[in-house]
């Protein structure tokens, strides 16, 4: 989503882009994905026990520290779908 919207902006020189749009797509990505992650967190083992069973709500703390871990993996995410869109940052993967 942020990736061809960078780019339109960029095609229409618009310079004023990037003074409000990265801090607006954090935004919005963190209103979506934080509140999964939290629910993800609280509720780790009885998640656990009905995706995959019994046995494996010991689990909990790796779901708990994989949400963590994906909150903190978004922060800076929608700036650089935003760089790659305009041709500014070069994704080497």
């Amino acid at each position: 989503m942020f990736f061809p919207h960078s780019s339109e902006l960029e095609a229409r020189h618009d310079p004023d882009w990037t003074s409000g749009e990265p801090d607006v797509g954090t935004r919005i990505t963190l209103a979506v994905a934080a509140p999964i992650c939290l629910t993800m967190a609280l509720l780790a083992q009885p998640i656990l026990h009905a995706w995959v069973g019994g046995g494996f709500e010991s689990a909990g703390p790796v779901v708990i520290f994989l949400s963590a871990a994906l909150v903190i993996t978004i922060l800076p995410r929608t700036g650089l779908l935003m760089l790659q869109g305009i041709g500014r940052l070069v994704d080497r993967h």
